[in-house]
């Protein structure tokens, strides 16, 4: 689809259903132009793996262009509460207060690493649904679901519900890789 210098290319969905496009604006790449001007990650658990965008986001970095400015935290280390915190002593104050209430779910967070370990099994995940016995669960277009209920993460696949591991065991894994 083309609308004056504007070219949208849609490339699919992601696992919530979303459209995932290439845009490009009177002839620039979106994408590139905002990682290279340090508006922006290059979000590399979703990239192919010959993306030159992490090399763009690198010379960001280098240049202390944009977000890269300041001491950024990546959004998903923020809201794990996992994010390196720095303290200013110019301003007297932390460059983020992180609460509790930053935090994901344990699931959320554990659902997430899961996707990221196993993304060939994990593919065009539902948003999180609710059974009417406090199970929270995840299914995907395989028809494989990843489901919690009081400390036990479980899984389904059309026949068996098996148990995979409890919060105390998962928990810990998911965030060792910052989720």
């Amino acid at each position: 689809m083309a609308i004056g210098p504007i070219s949208i290319c849609r490339d699919g969905r992601d696992k919530y259903g979303r459209t995932v496009a290439s845009v490009t604006a009177y002839g620039n790449n979106v994408a590139e132009r905002m990682i290279a001007e340090g508006c922006a990650w290059a979000y590399t658990k979703y990239l192919e793996a010959n993306s030159f965008l992490p090399s763009l986001e690198q010379a960001a970095r280098q240049a202390r262009r944009g977000l890269w400015a300041l001491d950024a935290v990546e959004p998903w280390l923020y809201r794990s509460g996992r994010a390196p915190v720095t303290y200013s002593p110019t301003t007297n104050q932390w460059a983020v207060a992180i609460h509790a209430s930053n935090r994901g779910t344990v699931f959320d967070r554990v659902f997430d690493w899961a996707e990221h370990q196993y993304p060939d099994l994990l593919v065009g995940g539902t948003t999180n649904q609710a059974l009417g016995d406090g199970t929270i669960y995840r299914c995907y277009a395989n028809n494989f679901c990843i489901g919690y209920r009081d400390g036990i993460f479980l899984t389904y696949d059309g026949r068996v519900m098996s148990q995979v591991g409890t919060e105390a065991q998962l928990l810990p894994q998911a965030e060792a890789q910052g989720f």
